[in-house]
Parts: C-alpha cells; structure tokens; sequence
C-alpha cells in the first residue's frame, strides 16, 4: 500500500521561488542594457545635433562620417606636432572645415580604445587647428602635474619664463628657444592663464592647434575653434618669416 503525504502548497512555492527570482532579475537586467543603450544612443544623437548647430553657427561645414582619404586630409591640417597620435588618421570620428575669423580652421575628434584585459576606455581628443609654415618649431603646453614634477626632480628641464605663475601652470617643451621666446609673448601668457586646466595647445610643424582630451559637447566646439583663431591672431606676423639661426631641428 502506497502512502501519499500531504503536501502543503507554499512549500511547492518556496521550492521555485530561487528560479524565479532568477528568471526575473535575468530580464530586468536584459531591460536594463536596453534601457541604457537607447538612452546612450539618443545622447549621443543629440550632442551630435547640437554640435551641428554650433559649427554651422561658425560656418564650418561638418563631414560626419568621413571616408579614409577625407580622414588622412583632415590629419593633416594638424600639423606635425599631432603626428604621434596614436592610431593617427583612422581614428578621426568627424570634422569641420572652414573659415573663422578669415582664418582657415579644422576642428577635428579623434578617439581610440586603451584595453587593459580585465576592463577598457576610450580616449578621445578633439582638436582645433589652424594653418602655419610648415618650418616652424615645435611648442607644447601641458598642464604642470606630479609626473612632471617627478621628471623634474630626476634632471628633466622645460622652458622657463619670467612669469613664475605661469611657470607654475604650464609645462612647456620647445623645440627652438629663439622661436619659443617670439611665441610666448606676454600677451599669449596672459590669454593662456584662463584656458581650462586640461587644455593642450601645440604650435609648430604645419598648424597652430588647441585641444582638450574629450569629446565635445554644447558651445565647447565654438570655444575650441574661437581660443586657436584668438591665439593665431596674437602671434606676431614676423614669424611668417621664420628661419631658424640654431641647430635645431625643430623636434621636442
């Protein structure tokens, strides 16, 4: 004779409640990258709209899906200064060409992938350049930070002004003192004591450019564009005529 116990129910429910909660949280998590996704993707859309609007207010024409030839041109307007940038030409997302303040401008966004294994970013650098002869030397200004003052204190040496506050706030690497000392006038020292604290600007080898290691959003793109033409305005015009009395070659 065959016994059948009684069964209570709940624990029929308490026995499938671990796979259910599972199923459960397996779609809200599904939902939940969907979710971000489309967010992501309507943002994106968005600053890219609001980008366009901006250049079109300065009168650049934006190429947004360039082809290679298009890319390695837009490279190029960069200058030399910009030639190590890793991936190069390939890497360009977009750009906009034309003119501001009669002078010829590229603004151009740039990003790569870095992969450590376990996780990855993307870097990204957008960049504004306006043309320059091709032999002028090269000048760099980073922001001053502790890796800076770590090679400092092993021996390493940037160009030095007068200025001690700006001393303070730039790391600069020159690739000609005579030439550095013509470009950094007190005029172009002040200006670059209110640039943000994460902006590059590199001078020399084909282009005048300023860049900031980020994608561009809202009025940063009008500001980019306007600071390069405000600082090739401020540069003296007998550099034009440049011609180098050292031995320089005009690299860091």
């Amino acid at each position: 004779m065959m016994l059948h116990a009684n069964i209570d129910p709940s624990c029929i429910l308490l026995a499938k409640l671990p796979a259910v909660i599972g199923v459960s949280l397996l779609v809200g998590v599904f939902f939940l990258v969907i979710l971000i996704v489309v967010a992501a993707s309507k943002a994106e859309r968005q600053r890219k709209e609001l980008l366009a609007k901006s250049l079109d207010s300065l009168g650049l024409s934006v190429v947004h899906k360039p082809d290679k030839d298009q890319k390695a041109q837009a490279f190029a307007a960069l200058g030399g200064c910009w030639s190590k940038l890793r991936h190069g030409a390939p890497k360009i997302n977009w750009f906009a060409t034309g003119d501001v303040n009669d002078r010829s401008m590229t603004l151009v966004e740039h990003s790569y992938t870095v992969s450590t294994g376990k996780s990855s970013h993307t870097v990204y650098h957008s960049i504004a350049a306006s043309p320059a002869p091709e032999n002028w030397p090269t000048v760099e200004m980073n922001q001053e930070h502790l890796l800076h003052k770590i090679a400092e204190f092993l021996g390493s040496k940037d160009y030095r002004v007068e200025d001690e506050a700006f001393n303070k706030r730039w790391r600069i690497k020159v690739g000609d003192e005579d030439f550095a000392l013509m470009v950094l006038t007190p005029e172009v020292q002040a200006w670059s004591m209110d640039l943000p604290g994460s902006t590059i600007v590199r001078i020399g080898k084909g282009a005048i450019t300023i860049a900031i290691p980020s994608a561009l959003r809202g009025d940063a793109a009008q500001e980019l564009v306007s600071r390069c033409a405000s600082l090739a305005d401020m540069l003296p015009p007998e550099l034009d005529a440049w011609e180098s009395s050292s031995s320089s070659d005009g690299k860091f």
